[in-house]
């Protein structure tokens, strides 16, 4: 039998005034915002075309199966949503709601979890971070359940501080099994029943190993972010830090391991809890240090803070805007293939990694029969194998990525069969996600 759960400290913890509830209110509703724009504008990326066509067809279809087999329940509860009309697939804005509205939930949960550990004013800066994290918005935007996965950690947070320790437990491993990412929650709930001389080891030897993965999982752009976090290890009760090392491990190697670069966000709102403490931390810091008036003393002390949430603002601006959600332009190559072939009564399509999202897009119409198929990019006579195919319209879509890997017999096989009639500008500044939609050349044939 496990020992039972080491007890916290009896501390006097700041309670939630009027004005602090409020400003948790103003936070919540920021965050609703930041999620809900363009939520039904970004086109489909490739695993959330898959989860499309999942969710479209009955259970059990005969269809590549977007859940996880350790982690099918997140999608299991989607396809039941949809099944009970709950959940219009008329859209994409509709598709990733229940990501939305858990996104949104997170913010105010995440600040309930932190206010016993750092008090009101760390409760509601970590709820800005959570709020304003570029990840955090863009797995809120997403058809996947990384978000709900983590609205149900932060929910088992909160069940564990009222030491109902059965009900975290059970919320741990629904989490886990909604998505990949939340793999590492049932393994803080375990650690936490460990002696404390057990924490302080656990801490130290997953800090620079939570370090790494943050980087790794979150790249360059977080590391300022990562750094107050690291701040907030030092000074975190070790409970927490060993809490947030599980989460944190498990979320990154989920998503770098799953292929799912949602899944990472299942870390977000344990990073912010720590760089909340950091900057609290730091705030007092500079509030001794300075000599000068105790306004200039504040504004001294928020500073930091400040110029974190404004980088964090810049980066959700421009996924929304630049990098218009960070996904491939495929609604648009398929608007454009469509032009292309408008009077034929037959179309074949091929595609490499974009093949599920087209598929998505080009659904057969009533006068058009229109086949989908994959693409092998490094295969010469796979060109000419579609080049051969006697539907009056072949049409082919690679991202240019897909255009610089080809072989150079491939390569060789596509410029003599086809003909780019089109390029789709992709929303990435390093222009990887342009797609380029080529057309059978008419009266040709490759030689065999």
């Amino acid at each position: 039998m496990a020992p039972p759960l080491p007890t916290p400290p009896v501390t006097a913890v700041p309670s939630w005034t009027p004005r602090a509830a409020a400003a948790l209110l103003g936070l919540t509703l920021v965050a609703a915002a930041l999620r809900l724009t363009g939520i039904g504008t970004w086109a489909y990326a490739e695993s959330e075309a898959l989860g499309w066509l999942w969710l479209a067809e009955p259970l059990g279809a005969a269809l590549p199966a977007p859940p996880p087999r350790f982690a099918p329940v997140g999608w299991l509860a989607l396809h039941a949503l949809v099944d009970a009309g709950l959940l219009p697939l008329r859209g994409e804005g509709w598709a990733r709601l229940p990501a939305a509205l858990a996104g949104t939930c997170a913010v105010p949960l995440l600040a309930l979890a932190v206010r016993p550990f750092g008090g009101v004013g760390a409760a509601l800066l970590a709820a800005a971070l959570l709020a304003a994290h570029p990840a955090a918005v863009a797995a809120s935007q997403a058809l996947d359940p990384a978000m709900p996965a983590a609205a149900l950690g932060l929910a088992a947070a909160a069940a564990l501080r009222k030491r109902w320790v059965a009900l975290a437990a059970a919320l741990a491993l629904l989490a886990a099994a909604t998505s990949p990412g939340a793999i590492g929650l049932p393994v803080a709930v375990v650690l936490l029943a460990l002696p404390p001389a057990g924490h302080r080891r656990l801490a130290a030897g997953l800090g620079g190993l939570v370090f790494v993965a943050a980087l790794v999982g979150f790249g360059a752009s977080m590391l300022p972010l990562v750094a107050f976090a690291v701040a907030g290890w030092l000074v975190a009760p070790r409970p927490l830090c060993c809490v947030v090392g599980a989460v944190a491990l498990g979320a990154c190697g989920a998503g770098l391991t799953a292929g799912s670069g949602f899944a990472v966000a299942v870390a977000v709102p344990a990073i912010a809890a720590l760089a909340a403490l950091g900057l609290r931390e730091l705030a007092a810091a500079v509030r001794a240090a300075l000599a000068v008036p105790p306004r200039l003393q504040a504004l001294a002390a928020a500073a930091p803070a400040a110029v974190v949430l404004v980088g964090l603002l810049i980066d959700v601006f421009l996924y929304a805007s630049t990098h218009q959600g960070s996904r491939s332009p495929w609604r648009r190559a398929a608007d454009a293939l469509w032009d292309v072939a408008a009077s034929a009564p037959a179309v074949v399509v091929a595609a490499g990694v974009g093949e599920p999202s087209l598929r998505v897009y080009l659904r057969p119409g009533a006068s058009h029969a229109v086949v989908v198929l994959p693409f092998a990019v490094d295969c010469a006579e796979g060109v000419r194998e579609l080049a051969a195919r006697p539907e009056p319209a072949v049409l082919l879509a690679l991202r240019e990525d897909e255009l610089l890997r080809l072989a150079p017999a491939t390569a060789a096989a596509l410029a003599a069969s086809f003909v780019c009639v089109c390029v789709v500008p992709g929303p990435q500044l390093h222009g990887d996600d342009t797609v380029a939609v080529f057309a059978r050349r008419p009266g040709r044939r490759p030689p065999r």
